[in-house]
């Protein structure tokens, strides 16, 4: 196949908009969609290559998958092995488990299975972590696995099977998003993204020889093709349903511009510039994400600063224009004996690596009194009563809400353990397991806490009967606001209370804008940059209208001057284990502060 200047300027389109979309969502909120030119980019090509080898009767399944390792593997390898042992440095000890599963799923091609799960609720975020890019290229080559395959044994039909395979492929797609709500899994899955390399293949099987009308409407099409691209890449967002019939748009409009013949836009993307951004395009992907997730994990924020973005723009060209001329260039030329055994060896670093990452790196494990939630687990997001305090006590008190409320176990623990008396609690993450939560309002607003919301509602008969069982009941949640049905369940629960019952909803700690244990990496402040609170100020006026309005209702306030003197540290030393939740060490540290007057609220 003769080379083709103006896919790699292509390739450079793809690639900067994606650096745009890392770098900031909000400005290029569907850039995105360049990973999805990357793949139609690929389909065309490689149907034209193989489909070229075996009409001349010269194809070899050898020969193809022996130079697909040799131009993606060693680039990949190497900037894996070199960005897990960075991250190693940066990672707290407790996100290293993160760290291992993605680079071992990243090392096996298949860590497009691992991110599919969505974002975790504690530890390293998706855009934290400097293996999520690789997605996309786990699924390229799973497709590369399969497609010479398909395209051999089905030469006589090729067009044909593809055709079919495509409107299957792009109806189930469809389906699962639009009625299952399986948007994460599709967008991550290797059935989903088929069809966008197949719009390529079917293109290059049809128009071999390009699509050619004349220069006025060559001009037209491929204007028209790039200006819907475009503006694909901002009006299309992280909300839209997407991929599916959704990226028909960008797929067709992406591979138009590849098959049509002699127009102005394919001139364009033939400059000198973009063509050099296309073939750098590979290692430009494989770098700039890491050190972007890198420095937010580090900054435990998600916007750069202008400062940051020249540094990440000047790091990923060095690193790319390395990683081109020194592993791309030189690597492709093994033999291949020399490269079996180069990935061989390379995969084995890599893995032994990730195994052993935990033991190397030891030294950095922070106490779980600091670094992890651990008091109260059996009763957490389990069908299962814990009681705490005096052992010798048995009071009808009861501690429910989501993570705050577990949180603040161990507080409630140490008070009663000190006074006398005990108290039962079932929790759950990010919802309270009460009636009335609208799975509507959370899939509005919160869609990652599906998961969430339905280990909440399995737990709804217990904290029922254990509402219904006790005299005083302990709220604490982290928002009141977050859906409004939430608001409506508490309401619910302080309209119900019968005459001997006491419901004491707690105005609970600030959450803050970032963690201060990823800043200083370690427990004790060491990086005296100043951290914000996030605004709770909604939560704190509905929390008081509630208690104004029944008089069976009461407030404990546990957002106080002292916790607020200097945001996130006690005495220099860390009280929050990520930047929403009080660590034990802080928990107890309350006591100090608020146990006499929790003790009197109780007596009275």
């Amino acid at each position: 196949m003769e080379f083709r200047r103006d896919i790699q300027g292509l390739r450079a389109l793809s690639f900067i908009i994606v650096f745009i979309f890392h770098l900031n969502s909000k400005w290029l909120p569907g850039g995105f969609i360049g990973v999805d030119l990357f793949l139609v980019i690929s389909g065309f090509l490689m149907t034209t290559i193989i489909t070229n080898q075996i009409n001349n009767e010269s194809f070899s399944f050898t020969s193809f998958y022996i130079n697909r390792l040799k131009r993606i593997v060693p680039a990949y390898y190497f900037f894996i092995i070199i960005t897990a042992f960075i991250s190693s440095f940066i990672y707290l000890y407790s996100d290293l488990n993160i760290l291992k599963s993605s680079i071992y799923k990243s090392s096996l091609f298949i860590s497009n299975q691992l991110f599919a799960s969505g974002n975790s609720y504690f530890g390293a975020k998706l855009t934290e972590n400097p293996f999520l890019h690789t997605w996309s290229l786990s699924i390229e080559m799973q497709f590369y696995f399969i497609f010479p395959i398909l395209l051999y044994f089905f030469r006589k039909n090729t067009k044909t099977i593809l055709m079919l395979i495509f409107l299957i492929l792009i109806s189930y797609t469809t389906y699962k998003i639009f009625y299952l709500d399986q948007k994460n899994i599709m967008y991550f899955s290797l059935l989903a993204r088929i069809p966008e390399f197949f719009v390529g293949g079917i293109f290059a099987l049809i128009f071999n020889k390009r699509i050619n009308f004349n220069n006025k409407v060559n001009n037209i099409l491929a204007f028209l093709s790039l200006i819907i691209l475009l503006t694909c890449s901002f009006l299309i967002n992280e909300l839209s349903p997407f991929p599916g019939i959704l990226a028909l748009i960008p797929c067709l409009t992406g591979v138009l511009l590849l098959s049509l013949k002699d127009n102005k836009i394919s001139a364009f993307f033939s400059s000198k510039p973009l063509v050099y951004i296309g073939e750098l395009s590979y290692s430009l992907y494989l770098w700039h994400f890491p050190i972007m997730a890198l420095v937010r994990y580090k900054n435990d924020r998600y916007e750069f600063n202008w400062h940051e973005i020249i540094v990440i723009s000047l790091l990923t060209f060095v690193l790319a224009y390395l990683s081109y001329n020194f592993v791309e260039q030189k690597f492709k030329r093994f033999s291949t004996k020399n490269i079996i055994l180069l990935l061989g060896g390379l995969f084995l670093i890599t893995n032994l690596y990730a195994y052993k990452v935990k033991n190397v790196f030891v030294a950095n494990k922070i106490d779980n009194m600091y670094s992890r939630r651990s008091f109260g687990s059996e009763s957490h997001g389990k069908d299962f009563v814990q009681k705490f305090g005096s052992s010798k006590s048995n009071d009808k008190i009861l501690l429910i809400g989501d993570s705050h409320a577990r949180s603040l176990k161990s507080f409630f623990d140490e008070i009663g353990r000190k006074n006398n008396f005990s108290f039962q609690t079932i929790t759950c993450d990010s919802y309270p397991a009460l009636k009335g939560i609208s799975r509507k309002d959370i899939e509005k607003n919160e869609s990652d806490g599906i998961n969430f919301y339905e280990t909440s509602l399995k737990l709804i008969d217990t904290t029922e009967k254990l509402i219904d069982e006790s005299e005083v009941i302990i709220l604490a949640i982290i928002g009141i606001d977050r859906p409004n049905s939430e608001y409506m369940a508490i309401e619910n629960l302080c309209t119900n209370l019968k005459e001997n019952q006491k419901l004491i909803l707690v105005n609970s700690y600030p959450t803050l804008e970032r963690d201060p244990l990823k800043i200083n990496n370690g427990y004790i402040q060491i990086n005296n940059t100043q951290i914000e609170r996030e605004s709770n100020l909604k939560t704190k006026s509905t929390l008081y209208k509630l208690a104004n309005k029944y008089k069976n209702v009461f407030i404990f306030n546990l957002d106080t001057e002292a916790i607020n003197k200097n945001l996130g540290y006690i005495n220099d030393t860390v009280i929050y284990y990520d930047r929403r939740h009080l660590n034990e060490f802080g928990a107890k540290k309350l006591v100090d502060e608020h146990e006499i007057k929790f003790v009197e609220l109780l007596n009275n």
